[in-house]
């Protein structure tokens, strides 16, 4: 039988669970169980799944690229022009895997070899042909669900959500995102004609392309508005007002997900639609899908092991910006965030509370099981958004990431000759916290303030060192009791991290009066690996090397 990790896990808990009975009852349960295993077992050698075939080289072409990519994917890739691994899978091995009795999927180009359903059987043949490196089974994926809830103040919701960034001074500069082409992978688009915050894009022929991957069709399919709703985040405009940052950009939309709570999907389906935004000259992708438990481990969130964050990475080498959620797994037992947020070279976006200015406890945090930071940046995961029904409160980083990829288009525009690291690079040291960071906010909320004016931030306290420990000391006028409590309130970041910058602790105080917050010796001295301490506060961070004398 071919389990998948989740299989694993699950049997795994059969096994344990059956500890609580007596010994009798211990014998029968395990009677039931290995009888189980092997129905299933001689089921599964008859049943189809869904498989990656990889080969061994690409025989020589005669690929014309002006023939399959966009002139902008094209213009994109600049002096360093195509890749082995952009060229298309040999027509003849693809021919072989179908002879062989497979239900081919997709062709894949950067992983040089073709998905396919079928059963293990067919693979055995497929696995002998001489050009066949390997066969990996694709196990099972799930997106993640989000929720809603109405009755607000939408004028004010959708202004906070953009003031967030500084839309003034976005607005002030016409920046729409007007020339950057967005790839949207999601679920599903239902209501999207039906959406009034959408017309704009019909009107004036912004949405360019669409792929169901799922139903291999032009036409999108599914019945969640998930992605319609994303895409408002970005392009929607209501009562004549932006909802987001990009309602003048292009628009290319992908179904990679299928729709249903407890409906699952390979990960092919995916992977074929980033190569998709790659051939069709797409800027920036935005895919607010995250996987987790129900093919991978935590340890395997290192931005290597899944597919879908090789591929990701592998889109950032070709020049596209690529935006993910970070997942809403942060108030559960994973915690940490998903894969494709997970690779390295894209920007993960983390969802904060727009009213506590903390990291919202559905978001998931880093570090990557490698130690990486994650997210990079963060944005509001509780936001306005727009679907056949109306305006709509939602909360997910699947609302977060697509704010922040507006943002990154309108920026893209003002900046026209910065390629995709140039960008990330940007935007990331316009993070309200940059320079300093942790692993629930990243650098914090991108400032448009820091791109486009001069930043400079004063000290306005102190750290004191006394017998207990440190203890930060704001300056007058700094007090949180002196505020509004309908404003929001400067907060105090501390960190301790080691040699090799890696946190080894961090934590947000809220002012009180003078006040904002200590660090004690107790602390420091729990983490023995501490080498330096940093504070932050409205801009300004204060560092003191703990291996020197004070």
């Amino acid at each position: 039988m071919f389990f998948g990790k989740g299989n694993i896990q699950e049997f795994s808990w059969l096994l344990l669970g059956i500890t609580s009975f007596n010994y009798l009852r211990k014998v029968r349960a395990l009677t039931v169980i290995i009888f189980a295993f092997y129905f299933f077992s001689g089921n599964a050698f008859s049943q189809e799944t869904t498989w990656l075939v990889r080969f061994t080289d690409r025989p020589d072409t005669t690929w014309n690229p002006k023939n399959d990519y966009h002139p902008k994917a094209i213009e994109r890739r600049g002096d360093g022009g195509f890749s082995r691994s952009d060229f298309p899978v040999c027509e003849s091995y693809i021919a072989a895997v179908r002879a062989s009795g497979a239900d081919v999927k997709h062709p894949l180009r950067w992983f040089n070899g073709v998905s396919c359903k079928a059963t293990p059987a067919i693979v055995s043949r497929i696995e002998a042909l001489p050009f066949v490196a390997d066969v990996v089974q694709l196990g099972d994926m799930k997106a993640e669900i989000c929720e809603f809830s109405a009755e607000v103040d939408v004028n004010f919701e959708v202004e906070r959500q953009r003031e967030a960034h500084d839309a003034v001074l976005i607005d002030e500069m016409n920046l729409t995102g007007k020339g950057v082409r967005i790839a949207v992978l999601d679920v599903g688009f239902s209501d999207l004609e039906a959406t009034a915050e959408l017309h704009h894009l019909f009107e004036n022929g912004q949405i360019e392309k669409t792929y169901d991957f799922i139903r291999n069709r032009e036409r999108l399919g599914g019945r969640s508005a998930h992605g319609t709703v994303v895409l408002s985040c970005m392009a929607g405009i209501t009562k004549g007002e932006p909802m987001g940052f990009a309602k003048d950009a292009t628009y290319l939309l992908a179904v990679t997900e299928r729709s249903g709570a407890d409906i699952t999907n390979e990960e092919d389906d995916w992977l074929a639609g980033i190569e998709w935004a790659d051939r069709n000259g797409v800027d920036i992708v935005n895919s607010s899908l995250g996987y987790t438990y129900h093919r991978y481990f935590q340890a395997d969130m290192n931005g290597r092991t899944s597919l879908v964050a090789q591929a990701a990475v592998m889109a950032a080498r070709k020049g596209m910006l690529v935006v993910v959620a970070a997942g809403n797994e942060g108030n559960k037992s994973w915690q940490f965030v998903s894969t494709p947020a997970d690779a390295d070279s894209i920007i993960a976006v983390g969802g904060v509370d727009p009213v506590r200015q903390m990291r919202t406890n559905f978001s998931s945090y880093g570090p990557t099981v490698d130690g990486r930071m994650k997210p990079e940046l963060v944005a509001f995961g509780e936001v306005m958004a727009a679907n056949g029904d109306g305006m709509v409160e939602m909360r997910g980083t699947s609302f977060s990431s697509p704010l922040l990829a507006g943002f990154a288009a309108a920026i893209w525009q003002a900046f026209p000759d910065d390629d995709n690291m140039q960008l990330r690079r940007r935007l990331m040291a316009s993070g309200e916290l940059y320079p300093f960071f942790n692993y629930s906010l990243g650098f914090g909320i991108p400032k448009a303030c820091k791109i486009f004016e001069p930043f400079t931030a004063d000290l306005t306290f102190d750290v004191i060192e006394n017998e207990e420990g440190f203890e930060v000391i704001i300056g007058q006028g700094n007090d949180a009791e002196s505020e509004e409590k309908s404003e929001l309130v400067d907060l105090v970041y501390c960190h301790l991290v080691d040699e090799n910058g890696k946190i080894l602790h961090y934590t947000t105080f809220r002012p009180d009066n003078e006040k904002g917050g200590k660090i004690s010796y107790d602390l420091i001295e729990s983490h023995a690996e501490s080498k330096i301490l940093r504070v932050h506060f409205k801009g300004y961070t204060y560092e003191i090397d703990l291996t020197k004398p004070r």
